[in-house]
């Protein structure tokens, strides 16, 4: 829905669409592993009496979102600087 709400009502272009949709889930991701809160997350989801195994996929797919996100989220960063700096730069061009 965020997707095509950019798309269609806010008439952005894909490169952005793609930079405001990935970028604020990469940094919500890689906040909960830099404060190990995936775990509690997902034993709060299994339930809190219960021992969490070393097989369960919910640890594996925090894990692998984890590490998607610590390579995504600086490029994900770059990306959001250029798109501020090209609406900075289109914006003084414009008042001259």
């Amino acid at each position: 829905m965020l997707v095509s709400f950019l798309r269609n009502v806010a008439k952005l272009g894909w490169f952005t669409v793609i930079i405001a949709t990935l970028g604020p889930m990469a940094l919500i991701i890689l906040t909960l592993i830099f404060f190990d809160s995936g775990r509690y997350l997902v034993m709060i989801m299994a339930g809190l009496d219960r021992e969490p195994r070393a097989e369960d996929l919910a640890n594996q797919a925090v894990l692998t979102l984890g590490f998607v996100s610590l390579y995504a989220a600086p490029l994900l960063a770059i990306g959001y600087i250029g798109l501020i700096l090209r609406r900075l730069i289109g914006r003084s061009t414009d008042q001259v």
